[in-house]
């Protein structure tokens, strides 16, 4: 299997946009820590033009001492009415005590960006209908998408209608205007989880929508897992065995290159009693029977369905 990260530096949380032959990752990075410590993340940018090895392209996004983004976590990247564009976290030093918000950035290159100067863009009101702030905060991981014209942010969150630490979901905003967002019940809320379910994505593959987000260690584990719905407002379903990878490997991402849908997460492992995220080789996703995802380890094989109405 190839590993990619930039020198010594671990290639954390990102998302991915397949663009003009290339495909790009916006990413977090930062030093490798020892377990128990952190140094802010910066974003970066690499891409690829096979989808398997990368380049760096540069560093994009940096956090800002004594602001709202004293730390920078993780957020998405889209195209949008002729610029591309990240939704992305913020947080202070104190990490997730109810300070986390999210802000844009715009780039007309992907290498050159100017953050929002209305930043942060999106805060979460206290009193709306939905989203809780019970301890173990949760709001942050923003990921855009866009249906029948309307665009909309999904993000990991806590569901006000379920008992307390089982509110773990993910929430969904709709852009109506520039940086004006209106609140939408969880998209998914199972109702058993401590914590937010995190870096939620979603794609449309071979006529299911498919939603995917990471179960962290405050839930008792580290995986990325799935569910599935008809639409992409749900309701989505659970399928009996959804975890699509191994413990420590999480993020998911998927793209449709060259005809083949492939997934992509990083990996965590340790070196010299540091831990460290390196990005994984692309596996092919299958699709079986009943819509359970399938992923292959063989990265050249076959085409398969294109992966639409995402990105």
């Amino acid at each position: 299997m190839n590993f990619y990260q930039y020198q010594n530096y671990s290639y954390k949380d990102f998302d991915l946009l397949v663009d003009g032959g290339f495909v790009y990752a916006c990413y977090l990075k930062a030093r490798p820590a020892f377990a128990g410590t952190h140094e802010p993340n910066s974003y970066a940018m690499a891409r690829s033009g096979d989808a398997m090895y990368w380049e760096e392209v540069s560093s994009i996004l940096e956090p800002v001492p004594h602001s709202w983004e004293e730390d920078i976590w993780a957020g998405g990247i889209s195209r949008q009415n002729g610029q591309y564009v990240i939704y992305y976290t913020g947080t202070t030093e104190r990490g997730r005590h109810r300070d986390c918000k999210i802000g844009k950035a715009y780039s007309s290159d992907l290498i050159h960006w100017q953050k929002d100067p209305a930043n942060p863009v999106f805060i979460l009101d206290f009193q709306n209908p939905y989203y809780s702030v019970e301890e173990q905060f949760a709001f942050r991981d923003p990921f855009f998408f866009e249906y029948e014209g309307k665009k909309y942010i999904l993000f990991c969150a806590k569901d006000k209608s379920r008992p307390s630490q089982k509110q773990g979901c993910v929430g969904i905003v709709e852009e109506v205007e520039l940086n004006t967002f209106r609140w939408m019940p969880p998209i998914f809320s199972p109702g058993i989880y401590l914590d937010g379910l995190e870096c939620p994505a979603m794609y449309y593959i071979q006529g299911k929508w498919y939603l995917l987000y990471g179960v962290g260690p405050e839930n008792g584990e580290t995986v990325f897992r799935y569910a599935l719905a008809d639409s992409p407002f749900g309701s989505y379903r659970v399928l009996d065995d959804n975890q699509l990878l191994p413990e420590n490997n999480y993020n998911c991402r998927i793209i449709n290159h060259g005809g083949k849908n492939l997934l992509y997460h990083w990996f965590r492992d340790s070196q010299n009693g540091m831990m460290r995220e390196r990005l994984a080789s692309p596996k092919k996703v299958h699709i079986l029977k009943g819509n359970k995802i399938f992923l292959a380890d063989e990265y050249h094989s076959r085409s398969e369905s294109a992966v639409v109405g995402c990105r």
